[in-house]
C-alpha cells in the first residue's frame, strides 16, 4: 500500500513537516517540487493560513498533533 508524506529536502535530508513515518526501512518513490524560494518550509505554512477554523479555547501542541493526524478532526 502506499502512503504519503510531506517533507523538505535540506542537504542530503528529509525534514518532515508533520510526524515522520513509523518505519525503519522502505523503498520509496520521491516526487520533487522544484522551488527556488530559500524557505520551502515557512511557504507551506503560509499555505496553509486561514484553511483551520479558529478555535473557540486554547488548543495544546499535542491536540494539534491529535487533530492532523486523523485528518480534519475538529478541535
Amino acid at each position: 500500500m502506499l502512503k504519503s508524506y510531506e517533507a523538505y529536502y535540506d542537504n542530503g535530508k528529509l525534514n518532515w513537516l508533520g510526524v515522520p513515518p513509523h518505519i525503519s526501512k522502505a523503498k520509496v518513490i520521491v516526487v520533487v517540487e522544484e522551488d527556488e524560494s530559500d524557505n520551502i518550509h515557512d511557504q507551506s505554512i503560509k499555505q496553509l493560513k486561514g484553511i483551520a477554523p479558529k478555535p473557540d479555547r486554547a488548543v495544546s501542541l499535542e491536540d494539534m498533533e491529535a487533530a492532523i493526524q486523523n485528518e480534519g478532526a475538529k478541535l
